[in-house]
Parts: C-alpha cells; structure tokens; sequence
C-alpha cells in the first residue's frame, strides 16, 4: 500500500509517493503512473512507463531496502521517473540472464524500453535508478 501520493499545486508536472518494501509496491506504482500518464496526455508512452517502473520498483523490492520512493516528472520534452532506495547495492550491466533464468532481464528491459536510464549514488548511502523518455510532439488536429 502506497503511504504517500503528492502531486504538486505549484508543480503540477512532478508526482512523487513512498512504497513499501513489499511486492504490492509493483502493481501500486503501475496503477499510478497510468493515472499521471493519462492527467499529462502522455497515454502513447503507457506501455514503455508502465513497464519500466513495474521492473524499477521490483529490483527495489527484491534487492533495495526500504523506504522506496518514486518520483515522476513531466518537462517540456521529456518524461523522467526515478525509483530511490536506501541500499547502495545496484546490478549493472544488464544482460546478463540466460534462456534458462527466471528472472535477470528486468535491466534488459528497463534498456529496449527507455530512451535512456542510469543510477545516481545518493550521499545518504541509497541509490536512484532513472529512466527518461522524450515526449513526443503534439499531433496535428485532423
């Protein structure tokens, strides 16, 4: 269960909550992003974002330490979300999974699905992973 939602008057364009360390956090933080997705006309990204965060928010379940906390922010031409946890532990390079692994290609998707991704050292000793997305233009009305 989501503890805390905000959603900026004065930013409208950030959103941000805290998630538990709990595989619940996953389908939460999915559910969110489509609601922000969809309030910033963003719907054409829904499948990259929703999928990205859904890997983000698991590795830091799986592999994080709690608090979690997601962050989503609309520019002008880009679409950024960031994941953050209080573990300094993070997994690169992605692609490292074999035919026969369960799991190991959540990096490799976060990778195909983003325009670009990265994880930033936090000087609490906790890490944030990112993904970035350039929003596309307005189309025409017809």
């Amino acid at each position: 269960m989501t503890s805390t939602v905000w959603w900026g008057a004065a930013d409208p364009a950030t959103a941000a909550w805290s998630a538990p360390a709990d595989p619940t956090a996953v389908g939460e933080a999915r559910h969110l992003v489509a609601q922000f997705l969809t309030m910033w006309h963003l719907e054409e990204l829904h499948t990259e974002v929703t999928t990205t965060v859904s890997e983000l928010v698991t590795n830091a379940v799986l592999h994080g330490c709690a608090p979690i906390a997601v962050t989503m922010i609309r520019s002008g031409r880009f679409l950024r979300v960031q994941v953050a946890d209080s573990s300094p532990a993070w997994n690169l390079p992605a692609g490292t999974a074999t035919l026969e692994d369960e799991g190991g290609r959540g990096l490799q998707i976060v990778e195909a699905y983003t325009h670009e991704w990265g994880v930033k050292p936090e000087l609490d000793g906790g890490k944030t992973v990112w993904a970035q997305w350039d929003i596309p233009p307005p189309r025409p009305a017809t």
